[in-house]
């Protein structure tokens, strides 16, 4: 019987109800000693679901895949069955990048107040296949222990996306994520990605490198490092989805980042008064040390306004356009968009409800 997955039990009774859960539900399956081998008549997907409604919680840590059986000592290699999960459902993954199937879309940054885009977001997507978007794939990557070369894979992708865009279409800034802790050595992590930048001519002074996860416990030493790096190189650095809380306050004082980007969950909470007061501060704290701060996330014209009472005039959102694999897509979505959103004689923002053309430009975007 060719043979799909081998499991191991670390108890008798782990052992016997592994073994009646696979008679019961019809899963071809032979014993020999303690292991238990699946064939592959099984559908993988069936097989996987059976053992995740069998082994909830705890007992999932006391059944291993067992990986190499000729072993000194007779011990077998072995994975905990979650990690091995985490590989097996991630197996999209090493034949997208071998198809070259991830591509950069686009996303405008927008000034508010001049009514113009003043970069864009590279977005990384999986558009072969499955649509996935950024997360599931970085954690696909995470999960295949494959995160710091795929971390640079995403930045040389992004910057071979700009260079292949019109000439007169690479003005302003473009913002590119990267994995601070996946850059343990900036002149060494880097190296590919400057290599490329003289390879294509970009201006180093229009890419901007975002610290993802800026709230998850920073290392406020290594970001220093990093950012002292990129700034010799003439690039741009940036913090990205920075909240409300002290933290963020001490980042922007010690690191003094070029931009700053609020995540989308604090820039839609705006309308509670907490909030709204702690985002106020953070923008006092920023322009004090000259940082720019970005609004993401933003999809409703109240959202806007909520900013604007905070003091940010730049945001990025489907407000303003959807990704795109062409940075001039949105231009005519931005340039209807300035058109609609006029202020009132009065200065109490707008009145979407009065202005038919306003709707008109929702509707080109695919809002309701």
């Amino acid at each position: 019987m060719p043979d799909f997955l081998r499991l191991i039990a670390a108890t008798d009774d782990m052992h016997e109800l592994l073994v009646g859960a696979l008679s019961e539900h019809g899963v071809a399956h032979e014993i020999s000693g303690k292991i238990v081998t699946i064939g592959n008549d099984s559908p993988p997907e069936r097989v996987i679901a059976l053992l995740r409604t069998i082994l909830s919680g705890p007992e999932r840590e006391a059944v291993s895949v067992v990986e190499e059986l000729n072993f000194p000592h007779e011990f077998p290699v072995t994975t905990r069955l979650e990690a091995w999960w985490s590989v097996f459902e991630t197996s999209w993954f090493e034949k997208a990048i071998a198809a070259s199937a991830f591509s950069i879309w686009f996303q405008p940054v927008v000034d508010t107040t001049a009514r113009r885009i003043a970069g864009h977001e590279c977005l990384l997507r999986l558009t072969k296949g499955r649509r996935r978007e950024g997360a599931e794939i970085m954690a696909a990557a995470s999960a295949r222990r494959d995160l710091r070369a795929f971390d640079s894979y995403t930045r040389q992708l992004a910057i071979r996306a700009i260079a292949a865009q019109a000439p007169g279409d690479r003005a302003g800034m473009y913002f590119l994520n990267f994995i601070p802790s996946e850059i343990y050595r900036p002149s060494y992590c880097m190296r590919e990605t400057m290599e490329l930048l003289q390879e294509t001519g970009l201006q180093p002074g229009n890419l901007v490198l975002e610290a993802v996860d800026s709230n998850c416990n920073p290392d406020i030493v290594h970001l220093r490092r990093i950012a002292d790096y990129l700034r010799e190189q003439g690039l741009v650095f940036a913090l990205d989805d920075v909240g409300d809380n002290a933290d963020a306050l001490r980042l922007i004082c010690e690191l003094r980042p070029d931009y700053i980007k609020l995540e989308s969950g604090l820039v839609n909470q705006l309308d509670q008064p907490c909030h709204a007061t702690a985002v106020r501060r953070l923008v006092e704290v920023a322009e004090r040390f000259s940082v720019r701060v970005i609004a993401k996330g933003v999809e409703r014209v109240s959202t806007m306004e909520h900013l604007w009472d905070a003091g940010i005039q730049s945001m990025q959102g489907y407000l303003f356009g959807c990704p795109s694999p062409e940075v001039s897509g949105t231009e005519m979505d931005l340039s209807r968009l300035a058109r609609a959103i006029r202020p009132q004689p009065d200065g109490a923002g707008y009145d979407e409800a009065r202005n038919p053309e306003w709707q008109l430009a929702l509707a080109s975007m695919g809002f309701d």
